[in-house]
């Protein structure tokens, strides 16, 4: 029998396989109910932060849980390269993780290592955790699906990494990769510019030719103005897996531009 993780997730695999494109959003707020939501309006992943909030690992599970359920791949964004936090994170049932400001292809090696058991890689062996239904799954079953199930993906987002660009999307067992559009301006002194930064779109299309060559699938956010034009003129680019913004900023545009138009029909 199949787990829920392993439906969606290969479906995500297969749809960027065929060159399709995949859409999800940064969850900061906490809310299991903004999970549900969004699996009915068909969302392909959810990026649980742990870098920018205040998460502890038994709240990521929780909501691991309610991706699960929703049919959303669970993406889960830890605040550096921590292989002891990463096994846990893809103890709780993590279907992949995002691992902020890799520098260099030594860095790329780790973040894998760290989501491989030994002796292939550096993670240590639970039967008793969540991710494998609480031992209930033959552990040999759970072993074989995470050699090749979880995404690993580093984030590259600092201008010295864009120098080892090249070495880090030839590390062996990578996917996906993301482009922090964010903190690669801020790093090229552009802080306000994000994906339009003109180094930040050259890093992104030199990294997207590499890419090609080798099957793997960029990330990146369509920062700073989260527009349908900008979204479409990265996926014209190459861009297949499009992080939205943050369920955060939905809410407050969304309440902002509410009130502005109640406040609009108030007499004055």
């Amino acid at each position: 029998m199949a787990l829920p993780r392993e439906d969606c997730l290969d479906s995500f695999k297969a749809k960027l396989k065929e060159g399709g494109v995949v859409v999800g959003f940064q969850h900061n707020s906490g809310s299991h109910v903004v999970i549900e939501a969004a699996g009915y309006c068909g969302v392909d992943f959810v990026l649980i932060d742990m870098e920018h909030t205040a998460y502890t690992t038994s709240e990521v599970e929780g909501l691991v849980r309610t991706c699960e359920l929703a049919g959303i791949v669970p993406f889960v964004r830890v605040p550096e390269l921590d292989p002891h936090l990463i096994s846990r994170v893809l103890d709780s049932g993590a279907m992949g993780i995002l691992v902020p400001h890799i520098m260099n292809a030594d860095d790329c090696a780790r973040m894998l290592a760290a989501a491989q058991y030994q002796p292939v890689g550096t993670r240590g062996k639970s039967a008793m955790c969540r991710a494998s239904r609480w031992g209930l799954q033959p552990w040999g079953a759970y072993a074989e699906w995470a050699k090749t199930g979880p995404v690993m993906v580093p984030i590259i987002e600092d201008a010295s990494a864009v120098e080892h660009l090249d070495a880090i999307l030839a590390t062996p067992g990578l996917e996906v990769y993301a482009i922090g559009a964010g903190d690669l301006s801020q790093s090229f002194g552009e802080p306000t510019l994000g994906v339009r930064s003109p180094r930040v779109q050259e890093a992104l299309r030199r990294s997207i030719e590499l890419a090609r060559q080798r099957g793997l699938h960029a990330m990146t956010l369509p920062a700073p103005d989260l527009s349908v034009e900008l979204v479409n003129e990265l996926v014209g680019i190459g861009v297949q897996v499009i992080w939205f913004g943050s369920d955060i900023s939905f809410l407050s545009s969304a309440l902002r531009s509410a009130i502005t138009q109640v406040e609009r029909t108030i007499p004055s």
